[in-house]
């Protein structure tokens, strides 16, 4: 902490003043919340947090601003007064610009918090037992990830870090399909009357269990009719409203799409009955595959699949990437920089990077339990495969650091604009180029961490890596092939033997060798996959039965060349209207035609 003040100043290491009463409290679980300018997600996120199914007595949330200018300040505000909670909540703010610059200020809050916590008791087994984890404002959660972090934490003294299984937010793709209809978030001013009353919690993932799509279909004709479906003016579907025991209100759609007041992740609910309604039109079909069918595919390797999550050696992400107070401190959180770029991206994956390079131990939590982030990434990366472009991204096709390493723009304030643009591209754009160029990012991470696993790991525990992973993944012959001549005796020789950013290098050329040979069977494992994932869920078949024809002829995009990208063009170019000092694009000029460039 002196080293740090020394660096920065005192005004960017404080100390949380109610650090005596937190002393007193016993408080252990910290949360940072960086955000700029993100009025649409920020009140979500932050609710997210407090309504987790934790021990809010042993909360602390600190939300950090970083110089926000459309209002999300406010929203903070008016949350931390509204609502009662055990939770101590916290809003400050970071004038130096830059995402990493205010997670670093939150995060050295906290180690500062805790630290003269342990002074004025001299309990140093906070430094072991306090956590520190950081979010975005843009991300939400289901109700037990705080529990499953502290689960694996205290389960686990040689853990030091935790990271939560991250996906986008599946239901909010449905905005980029062409049927798509807005619903209203707006509860109020309804008429009690028509209210349904039902035995079963409508708050959180609980109701999308209880309501699932099959379940869903048989209230239609027990619970309810479709003539006690009202109209209202300010909807163009027809719905009815549910309430709880507990007051927590609901909206049921004619077409059977679920809406609640209070909720954390809506996981793929929405985007399933869009499918089962016939909403997704037939030449929409790989622009389905790429914005949806890639995160139902990976998350459903580890919970329908038996995909071991104790295989992945994760990076850290601003997901609630979970660190222990004492090994937080060893990288902390930084602004980036690189040579030609002014604000650079991958701040989050650094701290991560740095505590597994010294040897510590993190782990990715149960996909059970599971987060959500904004799909404006997603579209921002769909865009620059378009484009040819890294625009917060780095190249797709490079080294893991470079990947994460692109241009940071922080584009909340153009986010429509670049989604009415990215639903424009052509469907033969999604088959040839987006969908080849994204399934590489779950296969490449799979396969290149349960390498190192394996190969790290007792001879029993590679085995079961092989009938789990590599087995289905790959098939019997590609994987006896691969086992001969790629990942044979020597090679996994060569891997221990090397130092830390070499070992992840060799394991993730390797994981590439094995995609491009095992291409066919992999893609005949995606379709198995969603298969077995629409039949569990209640998707009719004849709705879901010709999005899955045909899957196995797209092209392996590590069979095409790339063009390497210099990510500081798009900084030069006209395109886009920046604020230099917070590195944020605040207008875009979209060309016209740009749906067809590829």
């Amino acid at each position: 902490m002196e080293n740090r003040v020394g660096y920065y100043g005192n005004d960017q290491v404080i100390t949380l003043n109610d650090y005596k009463a937190l002393t007193n409290e016993k408080r252990d679980t910290f949360v940072v919340i960086k955000f700029m300018d993100e009025s649409p997600h920020i009140r979500a996120t932050l609710k997210s947090i407090l309504n987790q199914k934790y021990e809010m007595e042993r909360l602390v949330v600190v939300a950090v601003d970083n110089n926000s200018t459309d209002g999300s300040d406010e929203i903070v505000k008016s949350v931390i007064n509204e609502t009662v909670t055990d939770a101590r909540i916290y809003y400050v703010n970071q004038f130096m610009p830059g995402g990493g610059n205010a997670a670093r200020y939150g995060v050295d809050a906290c180690i500062s918090t805790i630290y003269n916590m342990c002074k004025l008791d001299n309990d140093w087994s906070r430094l072991q037992h306090c956590s520190i984890a950081v979010t975005d404002g843009d991300t939400v959660y289901t109700e037990g990830v705080l529990k499953e972090i502290d689960f694996q934490l205290k389960s686990n003294i040689d853990i030091d870090g935790v990271m939560p299984f991250l996906i986008y937010k599946i239901t909010s793709t449905v905005r980029f399909f062409n049927n798509y209809v807005p619903l209203s978030e707006d509860f109020s001013n309804l008429d009690q009357s028509l209210f349904i009353k039902v035995d079963f919690p409508l708050c959180g993932s609980l109701a999308y269990e209880e309501l699932k799509l099959s379940n869903r279909i048989k209230y239609f004709n027990t619970i309810f009719s479709r003539d006690d479906f009202a109209v209202h003016t300010n909807e163009k579907l027809s719905y009815i409203v549910l309430i709880d025991k507990e007051g927590n209100k609901a909206k049921l759609y004619i077409d059977g799409q679920l809406l609640l007041e209070q909720s954390t992740v809506s996981g793929d609910d929405r985007s399933l009955v869009y499918l089962n309604n016939n909403y997704i039109e037939r030449n929409e079909k790989w622009k389905w595959h790429t914005l949806v069918g890639h995160d139902i595919f990976l998350r459903s390797l580890y919970t329908m699949f038996s995909f071991p999550e104790e295989a992945i050696l994760p990076d850290t992400s601003d997901a609630l990437k979970t660190f222990r107070c004492w090994s937080f401190s060893i990288g902390g959180q930084h602004q980036l920089s690189r040579p030609g770029l002014k604000i650079v991206t991958g701040t989050d994956y650094q701290s991560g990077r740095i505590h597994k390079a010294v040897g510590c131990r993190i782990v990715l939590a149960n996909a059970e339990e599971y987060s959500e982030t904004e799909i404006d990434r997603l579209a921002k990366m769909i865009r620059n495969f378009n484009k040819n472009q890294n625009i917060f991204y780095g190249d797709a096709r490079s080294s893991s650091l470079e990947r994460a390493s692109g241009l940071y723009l922080h584009m909340t304030r153009i986010q429509t604009k670049i989604e009415e643009e990215v639903k424009k591209y052509d469907d033969n754009f999604y088959k040839e180029t987006a969908f080849p160029e994204r399934i590489l990012f779950p296969l490449r991470w799979v396969l290149k961490n349960s390498i190192l696993f394996s190969i790290l790991s007792s001879q029993s525990i590679s085995e079961e890596i092989e009938k789990l992973v590599f087995l289905p993944l790959l098939g019997l012959k590609n994987l006896n092939e691969i086992k001969k001549n790629i990942l044979n005796h020597s090679c996994q020789k060569e891997i221990i033997s090397s130092e830390h950013e070499a070992r992840e290098e060799k394991a993730e050329k390797i994981a590439e060798k094995m995609i491009e040979m095992s291409f066919d069977h992999i893609m005949f494992f995606y379709k198995k996959v969603l298969g077995e994932y629409f039949k569990f869920s209640g998707v009719d078949s004849d709705a879901y039965k010709w999005l899955l024809e045909d899957v196995g002829d797209i092209e392996c995009a590590l069979l095409k060349g790339k063009i390497a990208i210099d990510p500081a063009e798009a900084w030069r170019s006209e395109e886009y209207v920046i604020d230099q000092d917070r590195g944020q694009v605040v207008d875009i000029f979209t060309s016209r035609g740009s749906e067809n460039e590829h």
